[in-house]
C-alpha cells in the first residue's frame, strides 16, 4: 500500500485467524451498517432489478417477522400459522391471501428463482402505479416490487432492534490499521 492511499474498509466481518494485517472495526452502529448493506442498495434499485430487489426484501421481511413475533427458527410458515395475520395486516390482504402470497412469491422466488405457478392463481409483477400487493377475485396475485420494498423499509426503520441477534449477528465492517 502506498503511504498516500487511505486504507479501504473490508466488508467480510471477522478476519480469518491466519490474516496477517491488523484490522479494527469501524465505529458504525448496527443501524448504520444495515443502511449501508441493505437500505441504500435497495433504494437505488429500479426497473429490471425487481427480482434482485425482492430476493433481498423477502429474507429481510422474514427476519423482521421472526424477531417481531418471536417465531423460532424451527417454526415453518405453514398454512394457518399466526404469521399470516401479520403479513395480511402489513399488505392489507386476508390471512389466506397472505399464505398464498408467501407460498407463491417468497417460496418460489427464494427456492426456485421465480414465483411458483399454480392452477388457482396467476402471478405477475406490477411495476407501474401506486398499488401494492393485490389479490383479486379472479385469482391473480400481483406484486409491485417497489411498493413492497418501500413499505418493508419503513417497517425495518421502525424495528431497528431486530439487528441485535446473537444467532445471526450483523457483520461488522473492519478496516486495516
Amino acid at each position: 500500500m502506498h503511504p498516500w492511499q487511505e486504507p479501504q474498509p473490508c466488508y467480510t466481518g471477522i478476519a480469518p485467524t491466519d490474516f496477517k494485517r491488523e484490522v479494527i472495526a469501524t465505529p458504525k452502529t448496527n443501524w448504520e451498517l444495515v443502511e449501508q448493506y441493505y437500505i441504500e442498495p435497495l433504494r437505488a434499485m429500479k426497473r429490471h432489478e425487481a427480482f434482485v430487489c425482492l430476493s433481498i426484501c423477502f429474507p429481510l421481511y422474514e427476519k423482521l417477522l421472526r424477531k417481531a413475533l418471536n417465531i423460532h427458527d424451527d417454526e415453518k410458515f405453514s398454512q394457518g400459522h399466526r404469521v399470516f395475520n401479520s403479513i395480511g395486516k402489513n399488505w392489507q390482504i386476508s390471512a389466506e391471501q397472505a399464505y398464498q402470497f408467501w407460498s407463491h412469491w417468497r417460496n418460489g422466488l427464494l427456492h426456485r428463482g421465480m414465483p411458483k405457478a399454480s392452477d388457482n392463481f396467476k402471478t405477475w409483477l406490477t411495476p407501474e402505479g401506486n398499488q401494492g400487493i393485490v389479490v383479486n377475485k379472479e385469482g391473480h396475485i400481483s406484486l409491485n416490487p417497489w411498493v413492497f420494498r418501500d413499505v418493508l423499509l419503513k417497517l425495518l426503520e421502525s424495528n431497528k432492534g431486530i439487528w441485535k441477534d446473537e444467532d445471526f449477528p450483523l457483520l461488522q465492517e473492519v478496516r486495516e490499521i
